[in-house]
């Protein structure tokens, strides 16, 4: 399962900016991913670590069935909770709920 985050850079703020960042590194981001601007749209896609390598084992091979599917129901529901923590997150810092952190 993959998450798209979008930002219009035309009237963003540096806390939209951290938002969009937190959310990212909330939804399990790989800190490789690529960035995709089109126009003034900022866009990242997070691919939920895991899932994508969920079925393979350490040497590349297919898993049992019954393993894949308890472990695809897993990585379901833990991505599902990750997505909603990072949209709370990014709808409070955005509505000033919640400050963005601040790095020290």
């Amino acid at each position: 399962m993959a998450v798209n985050m979008t930002i219009n850079l035309e009237d963003a703020t540096y806390s939209d900016l951290v938002a969009l960042v937190q959310a990212a590194e909330v939804a399990g981001v790989d800190h490789l991913a690529p960035l995709q601007l089109e126009g003034s749209t900022l866009s990242l896609t997070v691919t939920t670590p895991g899932v994508s390598r969920l079925n393979l084992d350490r040497n590349g091979n297919a898993g049992s069935a019954h393993t894949q599917s308890r472990s695809a129901s897993i990585a379901s529901d833990t991505v599902g909770q990750i997505g909603d923590a990072a949209i709370r997150s990014v709808i409070d810092i955005l509505t000033g709920k919640q400050e963005p952190p601040r790095q020290n």
